[in-house]
């Protein structure tokens, strides 16, 4: 399989393949310019751009990289087919995963299938994808707030770091790793470190020298709800039941 790198306009001198009755094809750069222009009306410049395309042009994925927002980074991405192997897929995170071999991982996705109506349904699924996320950095300011008010004292942080272990969020290996990190922090974060927020921050540091990044973040959405259920942080449930709706 030949992976090609390129620009936005060779993206979009790309050829799109008449469709059928039951098979409608988008072009690439019309997916890609759906996302660049929802992220502009959020205010978010993106400030790198990667695009790839496999099977003679039939197959691209695009990440879009932008300046950090409220201190916490964003990417966006795309996913379009011409050739049925996959729904035209919006996604957006602090983390972006997309592999030309078809994996996939971001906190946020919507798909749509290549089928009569798509034109009109992607503009509200890249709005979709983009405000999922601004809408979930701002319920992680809250979530931060509740960790730190939340207090961990030290003789029951142990048991903690061993309950990261026991849901397989951490190895049995990093249990006292992560109690150091809480204790002696790498970093000054500017917050009482003794709390459910240090626990969260040392957790975090740790997952960081994970190599495959689709089970990193797995881990760390885990993480997030084993320490929203230890706060009783119950704005995320309803997030995420909103999302669902």
């Amino acid at each position: 399989m030949k992976v090609q790198t390129i620009n936005a306009h060779e993206l979009e001198i790309l050829e799109t393949p008449e469709g059928t009755r039951t098979h409608t094809p988008v072009p690439h750069s019309h997916v890609r310019d759906l996302l660049v222009q929802n992220l502009d009306h959020l205010g978010l410049n993106f400030t790198s751009e990667k695009i790839q395309t496999t099977h003679e042009g039939d197959r691209a994925i695009g990440m879009l990289y932008t300046e950090p927002m409220n201190g916490v980074k964003f990417t966006a991405g795309w996913i379009n087919t011409h050739d049925k192997t996959s729904s035209t897929k919006f996604l957006a995170g602090e983390e972006v995963f997309i592999c030309t071999n078809g994996q996939v991982f971001a906190e946020f996705q919507v798909a749509r299938k290549h089928t009569m109506g798509i034109m009109g349904d992607l503009e509200q699924l890249a709005r979709q994808a983009v405000m999922g996320f601004k809408g979930a950095q701002e319920l992680n300011d809250q979530r931060q707030s509740v960790y730190e008010s939340t207090p961990l004292k030290g003789e029951y942080l142990r048991n903690w770091a061993v309950k990261l272990a026991e849901d397989k969020i951490i190895s049995p290996s990093k249990i006292l790793p992560v109690v150091q990190e809480f204790e002696n922090p790498s970093f000054d974060y500017g917050r009482d470190p003794e709390s459910f927020w240090g626990l969260n921050a040392a957790a975090t540091h740790i997952l960081k020298t994970m190599n495959n990044p689709i089970e990193h973040q797995r881990k760390t959405l885990k993480l997030a709800m084993t320490i929203d259920n230890a706060t009783n942080f119950r704005q995320a449930d309803e997030f995420r039941a909103a999302l669902a709706s």
